[in-house]
Order: C-alpha cells, then structure tokens, then sequence
C-alpha cells in the first residue's frame, strides 16, 4: 500500500512517503497560516522526491496540533449540553464541575441528572425515562446547545441505556427541527471514571464541528496534490490511526498524537520494537519507551487543554536539556536560547556559552559549526569537559527513568541536538541514529496501526476465567476491524488485570488493547465532499504548538490559586453558645489538605479527587467550612463520625449523593441528640475530606483529628473501636435514602462483616455513620490536629513545587518523618485476597539496594535488602520523587522514580492493644512492631 504520512506542527509541516515498510521520501515544508497551503507543500514535495504517481497513493494519515489549539485557545469549540443517566446518584458532582472555569463558560450550557444508569455489575439502577429526556432535549436546545453528550454510570460495563437514550434524543431532535445538534455516546470516548469520560466527552463533542471541516478540507488539500483516491486518517494518542470519517465522532482520540507520531517513528526507522527513544531538540530532551512498537502509556491521569481525562497519553519525560541550554560552569540548563542559536550562541559569533558550545569545544559539534573559531578562546577545554560530563549525566538519568526492566536498552537518538549525546549510556546495549530522523513523526504517521479496546469489570467467582478473558479479547478484536484493522493481522497489545478490593468475589477490571495493519481502504469520494471545504478550515488557522503538561495538582475550578497563609485563617466565632478559636478553611487550605490526605493514606484510603471537587463546590458563594480543635470541645457535647465505605474503584462511577450526611443525620435522629461537631473516621485518603464537607452541609464545626491518624481498611482499625468506646449504634445509607440502622453488635469486626453485603447491595459505594461520640471520648480517643497535619503535609509539598526543592524531605522536616529510601520501581506484583488488593512493590535504589513494600489496600511492611526496616502502624509512604505527588497502590508501575517516606504514629496506636489489631502481627507478619520514629503531636491551626 502506498501511503503518506504527514505531521503538522506549529514551525514545520514533515511529510514522509511509504511503500509497505520503506520510506520513499520525506520532505518539509514551512507551516503557514491557513495550515493547508504548508499541507499540500510538503506532500507534493515528497511525492515528487519519492518519484510516484499522487493518484496510486491510498492513505494520506495525518497527525496535527490543529485540535489541541483550538481547545488551548477556546477557538472553534461548539457548546456543548451533559444528559447524565444515574438513577439519582453522582449528585454531588453534577456535570461540568471539573472543568476548569474558563472553558467552562466558552462550552458548557446545559447539563441534567436523568433516571438511568447501571451498578458495577451491569444492572440498571433504574429505568431510562424518555418523557424526562425529551424535555431535557428540549431544556438543552433552548440554552443553545449545539453538541449533547449522553453520559451514563458505568456506560462502559454495559452501553445500552445509552444506546436506548441515543434514539430517543435523535428522534426529539427530529421532532423540534434541530437534527443538525451532533451526539456523542460517553461508551464510545472514553472508559470507567464517569468524571474524567465525561469531560474527555464533552471535549470531544466541542471539537467534532470543526473536525469535520479539518477532515474535509485535508481531503481538498490532498485532492488538489493528486492523491483524489487516496482515504484521510487522523493519528490517535496511542500511536494508531482513525478513519476520517470516524475521526470526525471522536476527535478527543487524536488531540495529542505529537509525541506518539516521533516515538513510533523513530523505532520504526531504527528497526526497534522495544527500546528508549531520545529526541533532543534545541530546548528540551523528550525521552519515552515503545514496547511492542508502541509508546507506553502514562499511568498519571491526561490532562487536556487543563481538562483532566482517563484516555491513554504517552508516557514521555521531558528535561531542559538541548542544543540551545545555556551553560554556567558545569550547570546546563534548563534556560535556553531556543530559536536563537545562530545568533547568540558563541560559535556564532554571539556572549551565550550553550551545549552546543561545549560540543564544538570538544569537537562533537553539529556539522554547521565545524569552522567556528570563536569558541576556544572563551570556552576553557576543562570547563566544557566539565558541562559535557552533566549532559551525559542528565541524559543517563533521563534514560534510566524510562527503561522498561532492568536490562540493557536500545536507544534511538533524534532530533537537532542529538550530537549531544555520546555513543555510550550506561544500561544501554545500542545507539542507534537512524536515517530519515528528523521526519520520525511523519514517518511515525504513515506507519500507524489500527486499534481497538476494552475496559470493563469482570467478576471470576464461579465462572470460566480463560473463557471470560478470551471473550474481553473478541471485544478488543472487534472493535479494531470495526476501526478498519485487516482481520487476519491483528494481534493482542497487551492485556492488563486490576484486582479490585472490597468488591464481593473475584472481581478485577480488565482492559485489552488489539492492533492490527491497516486494510485497504475503500473510501467514497463522497464521504469526504460531504465534509467542509478548504476555505472553511482556513479561519481558524494553526498556532504554534503550546507545551501542554499536567499539573503538578488540578487547578481550583473557580479561583485563581492562592499561597497559603493559615495563620490568616484564625478567628474567634460563635461555636454553639460560646465564643471559641477556629480555622475557616479557604479554597487554597482545601488544595493543601487534600495532598496531605494523600500522603496520610499510605497508599490506600481512596483517591481525595472527588471529595476536595465536591467540597470546593460546596465552598461556592463564599462558605468555608470551620474546622475547631478537639480540646474546644465541651465534655458532654455529642460529635458525629461519618464517612464512605466501599470500593473505591466503584467510587470512580458511581459518584456520591450526600450519603454520608443522610447516615450521619439518621444517627442523630436514632440518637435523639444534637450534634455539636462532625469528625472524621480516618485522615488518610478520601474520607479525610468528609468531616469539611459534612461541617458545611449540616452547619455544625469540623473536629481537627480523626480515629485512624492515617488510613486502614477495616472498622475495627479505629480508636473507638479498640480501646472499647464502641462502633454501635451504626447506620448505612445509599442514594436512593434507604437506610440500615445497626443498633448494637458483638464487635467492631462483626459489623465490618454485617456491613459489608449490605453496602454491597447498595451498589458497592454508601454512607457510614458509627456511634457518636462525647466530647470527653473525642479528647481521650481522637488522633489530635490531623487536619491541621495534612494541611501542613500539603503546604509543604506545594512550597517546594514553587522553589524547586526536594518535596518528600520538606514533609519530612514538618511531619517529624524521615526518608528511609529513594529508588526506582521495578517490580510490583497484585492480588486480591479476602476483599482486600494485597501485593508488593519492589523499589532499586543506588549501588543495588532493594526495598520491598508489602502492602493490603494500605502499606504495612518495608523490607531492605531482608530486613525489616518499618511496619505498621508508623506511615509508610511511597511518593513520586519530583513532585510530591502521594501514590496510591493501584498507581504503583515500573519505573516510577519514589521516594519512601516514613511518619511517625501516634501513641494511640502504638499500645499493646492497638498493636494487637494495628500492628504487623495483626496482618499475619511474624514481626513485631519496632519504632523508628518519635512522634511530636502536631499543633492545631485553629488554636492561637
């Protein structure tokens, strides 16, 4: 098949002819303004260098940044409409709250909580209603919507609620004359996480109008260069292509194939399946591994245009390394003078010492400078030895981040700067820089397969394993021939199987990938007349490229973030009859504390994600939750604990509808007290945040501590329950009100027990309210400050973001912890056993050192190289090295660069009674518990 592979980016327009595996020709020409001038340039230039006739040409396949501009730049985006199918749940997290403001008010117009959606298990929640979605049709034209996305709960286990609601908005559409209102199906775009697939859909909706003009008028370039047969296709974010046609429907799939294109062309052209690529350009050095030809995907959540979604993106590592990095002694980087190294750099005449230099001084220089003279005499040989020795290092570090195993890599070496690494790397077997390098990402186009996927729970209890695993991978197949794979090659990628806690039976999410070669297209000219003209396409234009990264934590979804000061947060307020000191806690101490319930989760307690969006909703308008120390507390005043109990991978769907407080409030009532204050039953994680938003909802105080000073997964892991204040009266709720009031149990084990069905019929996800407590019982059995820990955790972390300093040692210095190890993961193995996600991580520090990590759900023992070095209950907390950011178990992947951090546990959890459920023997570890930290209580922000 005769294809050609064209890239558009915002300097230059590559194009890359193919005839099955070789590269004819590629050529480059300069990207313009109404982007498809430069289009037909570069293509007519390759097709004339590569000596074939445009009309033989079958596929031109294009990867462009025309659509992630238009979503940075807000430029023809349409207005888009949310019908959510969730039977009354996910009411704390309507549609549209976690976008960020200001696309937000360009896109968004409409939204509703419609009857429908499914549980976990494929069962509806209820019934869809088609006279309640015809007048949300209505409701949704009326406020301008030109795109409705259908979204419902757990779409991805089970689509035909959308499906069914599909036609009845099409034929409402008909009805009202506005059939041209474009649908798009949440099932189609994305996969679990109802938040992140409804707003990968929602940009996907915004984006199909002027994807289908781009569509068209890619046709009408390639027309007009000859190629009138040939079949247009997109390039995906996972290094595969999209038919046009089918482009146009999910345009979300193709907004970042940039990297994806240079990575899988670079392998190609090397001859490499798996491998390290490095590109080094003149500011920045991209490195990124290809396994099975494929880039691997970043484990970390995309964010597109700073909208958080759950579709695969490379995982690429950038570093401020390249050809034009200014040098001071033996520091390089990561300033650079870019664009300008003709002119500013030394060995072109100019003051600016840069890499490039210190190459020309060595005599490694690109071939340009080969004559410059001006070098040497301002650039000793020792000082350029010294730079070259930090550039080989960055290199090296950057290499070894993203190797896929401990063995020697093959390197392939691209891009302008490329010269500036040397022909060794330690931990690699090859280097290879291979012909046609700087068009890898046209060339990366043109070899693009065709894929397919699936992403969905799969329960194994008293069913055939091998036979439901094979059915997962048909799915997989089915949906790449559909895509347009030819049937006889398409193969598994990869298969990947999440053990799922706290759901009944065996139960793990599974997802596949199938690719497949492209089969001959046959393509109506039709199909794409129909599309737009090149004139259409032309107002938009194409800007340059902006670097698009994920924050280093999501951005406030109303106010611009602010630097944290609490000592500005204390006031003395009205608490019940008495004027006592609080903490009024503001969006920004919401941002800190959330990292901090991070952290203090030690790797379980569910993501705070959706507890920090639902309580910042809830702060709208100005209200801010007060949070007061346990020692304002009257001695006979009643405080209420509440939080979730459940999966936390069903809580990723199956939102939260104020549970917690309707289980809280039934206590009360049951209690016939009222309460003083709401505490929570654990820091770590997401009920960390519950107490705040409790505080809010029912317009009483938020207690500074919690039963658990950290995360642990069962009930009887709280103070009250060990040290025989009791966990009844008990009360579980659900969305839909039912509530289960549990008056008295044996233990707090017996109701984990009783429980735990109970939730499991309410869908797997429920409120939790254990026995309330008096404030004489919160003084003497509380974990105190907490919130006022976390808070500080997460200052910490995001002051040390702002001044580039070690995050994890700044928690350390606040939280009375120590780094016990920094390292690489390299191995991390999962089950599921007795409801909980058990396993282990295996961490490679420097000069060979290993530490191990037994975790279930949260972590509980580290062993270094077969000594037990920490256990339960001290914290031990794995963080991603850079950032700070807090990683969660099931986050746990090889490569990942961490930093193991250990905190010290209070001396409620430290006696003979609480060890005896809290400590490493209470797991089943033949260890006892050996303290390796001192533990300094924290102050309370909310005393003077």
């Amino acid at each position: 098949m005769l294809r050609v592979g064209i890239d558009v980016g915002g300097t230059n327009t590559d194009a890359a002819v193919l005839c099955k595996n070789e590269v004819l020709a590629t050529a480059k020409a300069t990207t313009t303004s109404d982007v498809f001038s430069g289009f037909a340039g570069a293509l007519k230039a390759a097709l004339q260098k590569a000596h074939v006739d445009p009309a033989d040409v079958q596929a031109v396949m294009v990867g462009t940044t025309h659509l992630i501009n238009a979503l940075v730049t807000r430029r023809g985006l349409a207005r888009c409409a949310v019908l959510r199918l969730c039977g009354g749940a996910t009411g704390d997290l309507p549609p549209f709250i976690d976008l960020t403001s200001s696309i937000a008010s360009d896109i968004a117009v409409y939204s509703a909580l419609l009857p429908g959606g499914m549980y976990y298990n494929g069962s509806p929640i209820t019934k869809v209603d088609a006279q309640a979605t015809r007048g949300a049709v209505r409701e949704a034209v009326a406020a301008g919507a030109e795109a409705i996305v259908i979204s419902g709960v757990f779409s991805p286990v089970s689509s035909s609620q959308e499906k069914e609601v599909y036609s009845i908005v099409s034929d409402e559409l008909l009805k009202i004359g506005k059939s041209e209102v474009l649908i798009t199906l949440s099932a189609d775009v994305a996969g679990l996480g109802i938040l992140e697939r409804e707003n990968a859909s929602v940009l996907n909706a915004a984006l199909r109008p002027l994807t289908k003009q781009l569509v068209g008028a890619t046709w009408s370039a390639a027309v007009q260069s000859g190629c009138s047969r040939a079949a247009i296709y997109l390039t995906q974010n996972d290094g595969t292509v999209l038919d046009g046609r089918k482009a146009v429907e999910l345009p979300i799939r193709c907004v970042q194939c940039g990297p994806v294109n240079s990575l899988r062309g670079a392998a190609f052209l090397a001859g490499i399946s798996d491998g390290i690529v490095v590109d080094i350009g003149g500011t920045t050095t991209d490195i990124g591994a290809v396994v099975a030809g494929f880039p691997r995907p970043s484990s970390c959540d995309a964010y597109i245009g700073g909208v958080r979604t759950n579709f695969p993106v490379p995982d690429v590592v950038s570093i401020g390394l390249g050809g034009g990095s200014h040098v001071h002694g033996h520091e390089v980087g990561p300033a650079s003078v870019g664009k300008d190294l003709l002119t500013l750099s030394l060995a072109a005449g100019g003051t600016v010492c840069t890499a490039t230099d210190v190459a020309v001084r060595l005599c490694r220089g690109p071939e340009i400078f080969k004559s410059a003279h001006h070098v040497p005499t301002k650039l000793t040989e020792d000082a350029a030895k010294s730079a070259w020795d930090t550039i080989q290092r960055q290199i090296a570090a950057a290499v070894d981040q993203c190797k896929l195993s401990q063995a020697d890599a093959d390197v392939v070496l691209v891009g302008g700067g490329s010269f500036l690494a040397e022909e060794s790397i330690p931990g690699v077997a090859r280097i290879l820089r291979p012909a046609h390098a700087d068009s890898a990402n046209a060339v990366g186009a043109a070899t693009a397969q065709v894929s397919g996927s699936y992403d969905s729970i799969l329960h194994f209890e008293g069913a055939d394993r091998v036979l439901l695993i094979e059915e997962a991978k048909q799915q997989a197949i089915k949906v790449a021939a559909t895509n347009g794979a030819s049937i006889e090659s398409i193969r598994i990628l990869d298969i990947e199987e999440i053990p799922l806690a706290y759901l009944p039976g065996s139960t793990c999410r599974v997802k596949v990938r199938a690719v497949g070669d492209l089969a001959e297209p046959h393509a109506a000219v039709k199909d794409y007349q129909s599309l737009a003209s090149l004139h259409e396409i032309s107002s938009v234009g194409l800007l340059p490229a902006p670097e698009i990264e994920a924050p280093l934590e999501p951005p406030l979804p109303e106010k611009k973030r602010q630097r944290v000061d609490h000592t500005s947060t204390l006031q003395a307020v009205t608490v019940g009859a008495m004027q006592r000191p609080c903490w009024q806690v503001s969006e920004a101490d919401v941002e800190a504390i959330s990292l901090g319930v991070g952290v203090l989760g030690t790797g379980g307690g569910g993501s705070p994600y959706r507890a920090r969006l639902a309580l910042l909703r809830a702060m709208r308008n100005g209200k801010r939750p007060i949070v007061i120390a346990p020692e304002s507390l009257p001695d006979d005043c009643i405080v209420l604990e509440a939080g979730y109990m459940g999966a936390p991978t069903v809580g990723v769907e199956f939102l939260r509808s104020g549970q917690a407080r309707i289980a809280a409030k039934a206590l009360a009532a049951h209690s016939g007290k009222s309460p003083y204050a709401v505490i929570s039953g654990e820091i770590g994680g997401g009920n960390g945040l519950e107490q705040m938003l409790l505080a809010l909802e029912m317009q009483i105080p938020a207690v500074d501590g919690d039963l658990m000073g950290r995360a642990f997964p069962c009930l009887d892991h709280m103070t009250t329950a060990f040290y025989g204040v009791g966990v009844t009266p008990a009360a579980l709720a659900d969305h839909q009100g039912n509530i289960v009031v549990v008056p008295q149990v044996a233990s707090a084990k017996r109701l984990e027990d009783l429980l735990r069905p109970v939730c499991t019929a309410m869908g797997c996800t429920a409120g939790l309210s254990t026995k309330p407590l008096t404030g004489l019982e919160v003084k003497k059995f509380c974990v105190k400050h907490t919130v006022s820990q976390a808070f500080r955790i997460g200052s910490a972390i995001l002051a040390a973001r702002r001044k580039h300093s070690d995050p994890v040692a700044a928690v350390a210095e606040v939280a009375a912890g120590k780094v016990i190890f920094l390292g690489k993961v390299v191995d991390v193995h999962r089950i599921t056993a007795a409801g909980f996600a058990r396993g282990q991580v295996t961490i490679r520090g420097h000069q060979d050192t290993t530490l191990k990590i037994d975790f279930q759900n949260e972590n509980l023992v580290a062993t270094l190289d077969g000594s037990v070095v920490a256990t339960t209950p001290e914290l031990i907390c794995i963080m991603e090295t850079a950032t700070g950011r807090p990683l969660q178990t099931e986050e746990m992947r090889y490569s990942l660069q961490v930093s193991v951090l250990l905190l010290p546990a209070s001396p409620l959890l430290r006696s003979p009674e609480a060890l005896s459920v809290v400590g490493p023997r209470a797991f089943g570890y033949d260890v006892d518990f050996v303290e390796h930290t001192t533990y300094e209580e924290p102050a309370s922000v909310a005393m003077p």
